[in-house]
């Protein structure tokens, strides 16, 4: 073993001076940090051509600090979120030759070579998706050495796969059939609201027209009732009166008596006729006052009772009229307009009376419901009114008598004024009838009731 001697001149630049050791006959040892060489003169090495060539040794991913090799034709695979790598090499070279420096390309495009020096790595950072050939070649001096390569593929990002264009595509044609679908609904469903809109200005209009056409037919009939109401007992009374200036003509006492009663019966019709149409004016006009007082709802009946006990002689078989008063005898206190609760009652028993043939009309007076509310009752035994007239008679100048063989008098105005005194009264109105059965009409008003025995 020969004894070695560490020089301590710096001989070789790059190296510092504790990396060589001489040896004897002139080998010379020198270690570095990763590598050892031991150079010998004796040795003859082979003349071999100044062709520096180059390898990649590997590749590293900055995210994980992860090695990869290369692996002959197969690719390194990568994914998206790990597209940053640094690629390691190397040059084939002697030890005290002219130092390399390296060129690296992506592809194999002619003169897109980029120097990266002589550092033995090059920094790539964030690569796309895709497939990559990385080519490294080493330069010295003038010479260009044998070029290395390595692939790399780099995965897409899960939204930038084929699967995800596919189903964002089968998203995009749902969306939009789901979109079309919904236009398709709303424009039906808009076009069905049209459509039931110009149905419902076509029933309004008609109704209107048939309203109108109502209203010309009601004014006629108006006027031809009108015509009828005033010319029957103006015929009369004239007739009558006429009666009274013939000379010739001698009447006894009862005859006299009779006429006079015809003229004061239809002089009597009129006014209630002309009554009837100021108040229908006034209660337009919102006119109509009411004034309470206390009186006999007892007395009212018997005032009522003495009013139609004129038989009907026209009649073979007379109608009776019944009333039936509260408590019979004694009095019977209530606070109301007396003047409309008799025009209502009246209203109510001439209509009876007159679509009454024979049988029974019966006025009713009842307490309540409750101590502050008074009912009272008409009920006939007459023709009756069919169910779908029911709300029709209420109306103005409405005549609902279907029989065209039988004459009934009046101008259909009397119901349509009691129901409005009954409202302006605070009270309400009812009716229950069946053809060839009668009618029935309740009324009930408020009245502060005062019981007999509270008077006593």
């Amino acid at each position: 073993m020969h004894d070695l001697e560490i020089v301590e001149e710096n001989l070789i630049p790059g190296f510092l001076p504790y990396d060589f050791i001489f040896e004897s006959a002139g080998v010379v040892w020198l270690h570095g940090e990763e590598r050892l060489v031991r150079y010998d003169p004796s040795v003859s090495v082979p003349e071999r051509e100044d062709n520096p060539g180059c390898l990649v040794t590997h590749v590293s991913v900055s995210a994980d600090e992860r090695v990869l090799y290369p692996a002959g034709e197969e690719p390194l695979v990568l994914p998206y979120s790990k597209s940053s790598i640094i690629v390691h090499f190397l040059a084939n070279r002697t030890l005290f030759g002219e130092s390399a420096y390296f060129e690296v390309r992506l592809g194999q495009r002619e003169g897109d070579w980029v120097s990266v020096g002589s550092s033995g790595s090059t920094v790539f950072n964030d690569l796309k998706e895709g497939t990559y050939r990385i080519q490294v070649r080493s330069v010295v001096g003038d010479t260009v050495g044998e070029l290395d390569e390595i692939l790399l593929l780099i995965t897409p990002p899960w939204y930038r796969t084929w699967w995800a264009y596919l189903g964002a595509a089968v998203l995009i044609c749902s969306l939009v059939a789901v979109g079309f679908r919904l236009y398709d609904a709303f424009r039906k469903m808009e076009q069905r609201r049209l459509e039931e809109l110009v149905t419902q200005r076509t029933a309004e209009l008609e109704a209107a027209k048939n309203a109108a056409e109502e209203s010309d037919r009601l004014k006629t009939s108006f006027l031809q009732n009108m015509s009828h109401e005033i010319r029957t007992p103006m015929n009369a009374i004239v007739g009558y009166a006429s009666l009274f200036h013939l000379e010739d003509e001698e009447f006894t006492k009862g005859e006299r008596i009779e006429y006079s009663h015809a003229i004061k019966n239809n002089c009597e019709s009129l006014l209630t006729l002309i009554d009837d149409i100021l108040d229908v004016s006034v209660i337009e006009a919102g006119q109509l006052r009411i004034s309470s007082s206390t009186f006999d709802a007892n007395e009212l009946l018997r005032d009522l009772s003495v009013t139609f006990s004129v038989p009907d002689k026209s009649s073979d078989s007379p109608v009776r009229l019944v009333f039936h008063e509260v408590n019979h005898g004694e009095p019977f206190l209530i606070t109301s307009d007396s003047a409309r609760l008799r025009q209502i009652l009246v209203n109510l028993i001439t209509n009876a009376l007159k679509f009454t043939v024979e049988g029974t009309v019966d006025v009713r007076l009842e307490k309540g419901p409750g101590d502050d509310h008074v009912t009272f009752k008409v009920v006939d035994t007459g023709i009756g009114i069919e169910e779908r007239n029911l709300e029709a008679i209420w109306e103005r100048f409405r005549k609902i008598e279907d029989d065209n063989s039988v004459l009934f008098r009046g101008a259909g105005l009397g119901l349509a004024i009691t129901r409005s005194l009954v409202d302006l009264l605070g009270g309400t109105i009812s009716v229950e009838s069946k053809i060839g059965q009668g009618s029935r009409f309740v009324v009930v008003v408020p009245c502060g009731l005062l019981l007999a025995k509270d008077h006593a």
